[in-house]
């Protein structure tokens, strides 16, 4: 069948539908900026592993947040600080390194 045909009422079979469980969590959606260079670089890095873009940034942003690598003014945060709740309003100021 084709799509068009698959967008009329009259071919759906409701008798056999099938019903499948929801997202339990809503989701955000963000936009970030990369210069050109910086963007060829994580979206050929996230093809080599077969990855989408986006699941390299996300991937790659938890993994920074929760080793305790991610760097706070300059400084590699303390692992002891790398759950959010740990952190001071003054330290949630990511910068990149220099």
């Amino acid at each position: 069948m084709t799509d068009e045909e698959l967008q009329k009422p009259e071919n759906w079979d409701f008798d056999k539908s099938e019903e499948k469980p929801g997202r339990s969590q809503g989701r955000a959606v963000v936009s970030v900026s990369f210069s050109r260079e910086d963007f060829n670089l994580v979206s050929q890095h996230a093809e080599m592993l077969g990855l989408k873009t986006s699941e390299l940034i996300r991937n790659a942003t938890l993994e920074q947040i929760t080793s305790g690598t991610i760097l706070i003014e300059g400084t590699p945060l303390d692992s002891t600080k790398a759950s959010w709740g740990a952190l001071t309003e003054d330290e949630y100021r990511v910068t990149t390194a220099a």
